[in-house]
């Protein structure tokens, strides 16, 4: 443990502020869940209850609450309940240092963990490092946590309806069209590979190109990334700057981004773990990328089952898509763009937990002002 001597926050390794909670003879296979019981299930799935058991003799000791942690989805769940664990994959535990449950997990979930497909990420949160608030702050700053989490959570709410909205706009114009589906390659469509300098040379990196890597990707309108590359690191793969337009999908990827569909805003250039597909005259890139969006499976598939698996050009220019009348494909493109103008409105508004001592000075400081305790 570090002591910054910033106000007495303190600075620890993840692995020094938690106590490991075991799971030996406690867990609960699947197959074994019930729609209904006495103890509730927690497991690294998406929801807050994976199912249920009879079984009280398997509820953990972990006394008022406990944090459980997903070993391959890198969930985190804070738990103030009796409960026992799922089968596989998960971590349970408490602190051992002075702190609340409740803080120690927002301050754990505004972590930034490596992607790294189906691996197991707990390694990676304990190397980590938090910084803990003196004691006598703790409750104002987990008030503040709270209500960013709910705004986050609200956020996550409104882009599920928002996306189905605009699945069910896109499938309505799928159900009218009569038209026979066409090949990207009968469409005559362009295809392009990206490529990486060597990340050695500093004189190839920060420089004024934008250089899309496969996180950007999520996005969905890419108008700016983070890293950038210069001339000279551009001409040294051949990469080609690509046009506004362009539609950018994950061929590689482990974890989500196999599959995965972009516009890009303006000319960036982008790295090989990504396919570039060029603008093209009979299909806009709002309602081809809508078009893509919609079979993210399928295009997943593409790489096979293997968790390593890729997508290649072959399997674009294979790919058929339905093509509507350029006035129906014009008229989606404006709905897509009121779709985007509220999604990145939304992304704008959303409180950023990667930095709780920042967020703590940024709103505490209204509350404080106020009086309010």
């Amino acid at each position: 443990m570090k002591n910054k001597n910033n106000n007495d926050w303190k600075v620890y390794k993840v692995s020094d502020t938690i106590k490991i909670i075991p799971l030996t003879n406690k867990k609960i296979k699947q197959s074994d869940y019930l729609k209904t019981g006495k103890l509730p299930i927690i497991d690294q799935g998406l929801s807050l209850i994976g199912g249920f058991t009879n079984d009280v003799r398997k509820k953990l000791d972990c006394g008022e609450s406990a944090i459980v942690f997903g070993d391959h989805t890198k969930i985190l769940k804070f738990i103030n309940f009796d409960f026992t664990a799922g089968a596989d994959g998960i971590k349970v535990f408490t602190p051992k240092i002075k702190i609340s449950t409740k803080l120690l997990y927002h301050l754990l979930s505004g972590i930034s963990l490596p992607e790294k497909g189906y691996s197991r990420y707990f390694q990676y949160l304990q190397r980590s490092s938090i910084s803990i608030p003196p004691e006598k702050i703790q409750p104002k700053i987990i008030k503040i946590l709270d209500k960013a989490e709910k705004i986050v959570q609200l956020k996550k709410q409104f882009m599920i309806h928002l996306n189905e909205l605009m699945f069910s706009a896109y499938s309505e114009i799928i159900l009218k069209n009569k038209s026979k589906p066409k090949t990207l390659e009968e469409l005559k469509v362009d295809f392009s590979m990206g490529g990486t300098p060597e990340t050695n040379n500093p004189a190839y990196f920060n420089g004024d190109i934008d250089w899309v890597n496969g996180s950007d990707i999520k996005r969905e309108f890419i108008y700016s990334v983070d890293t950038k590359i210069s001339e000279e690191g551009k001409r040294s793969k051949n990469m080609q700057t690509y046009p506004t337009g362009t539609i950018l999908i994950g061929r590689v990827g482990q974890g989500k981004t196999r599959g995965m569909t972009a516009i890009l805003r303006n000319p960036m250039t982008a790295n090989e773990s990504m396919i570039a597909i060029l603008p093209n005259s009979k299909l806009l890139p709002e309602y081809f990328h809508f078009n893509l969006k919609m079979r993210y499976a399928e295009l997943r598939n593409f790489g096979g089952d293997n968790r390593r698996g890729t997508i290649n050009q072959t399997n674009l220019r294979n790919l058929e898509v339905i093509v509507p009348s350029m006035p129906i494909q014009e008229n989606f493109a404006r709905i897509v763009k009121k779709y985007e103008k509220l999604k990145l409105s939304i992304s704008e508004l959303e409180i950023k937990k990667n930095d709780p001592r920042s967020l703590y000075q940024s709103l505490i400081q209204e509350t404080l002002s106020k009086k309010i305790t």
